[in-house]
C-alpha cells in the first residue's frame, strides 16, 4: 500500500495536487485489488487499512 497527503485544505488545493492524491491513494488501492483478484481465484482475503493521518 502507498499514500500521499498534501498538508493544505482543499480550498488551497490544486486540481493537479487533487488528482495526484486520488491517483496513489484511491486508485493504488483499486489496481492492487484487482490484480490481487486474479490470482486469488481459490480463495483468499484482501485486506485494506487506512492511516491515522485521514483525521489529522
Amino acid at each position: 500500500n502507498a499514500a500521499i497527503i498534501r498538508d493544505r485544505t482543499i480550498s488551497k488545493m490544486s486540481r493537479e495536487e487533487w488528482d495526484d492524491v486520488l491517483s496513489v491513494n484511491l486508485s493504488g488501492v483499486f489496481n492492487c485489488c484487482k490484480h490481487g483478484l486474479e490470482v486469488m481465484r481459490e480463495g483468499g482475503a484482501i485486506v485494506s487499512f487506512g492511516s491515522i493521518a485521514a483525521i489529522q
